[in-house]
């Protein structure tokens, strides 16, 4: 297991950096995705370029909710609105602790 630091963490997820190689954890409930720095930076994107209603599903229990692919091609993860607002929010703020890490490190 990797030395990691906390970049995000609230009552839903997680987000992790190894110190050495760089890996970023993703813990949402009982899964784990792990991205390498520029997977997880591609995959911010998903989250930025459109809204939750432009790209939400209503799934088989009547639950509005979007699917948002990963680096894994047969590993898609769905969330309702609360979830997926609050996950971005804490991929915004792991994005924030990653520059300021950066700026640190200089």
């Amino acid at each position: 297991m990797c030395d990691t630091t906390i970049l995000y963490e609230d009552s839903e997820y997680l987000i992790s950096q190894c110190k050495s190689c760089e890996k970023v954890c993703v813990y949402f409930q009982q899964v784990i995705v792990g991205l390498s720095k520029e997977e997880f930076l591609d995959w911010k994107l998903s989250f930025f370029t459109t809204p939750f209603e432009e790209r939400a599903y209503i799934f088989p229990d009547q639950q509005l909710r979007v699917i948002v692919d990963t680096s894994y091609p047969d590993l898609q993860l769905t969330f309702n609105k609360t979830q997926y607002n609050q996950l971005k929010d804490g991929i915004q703020q792991a994005l924030n602790m990653m520059s300021i890490q950066e700026l640190v490190a200089f």
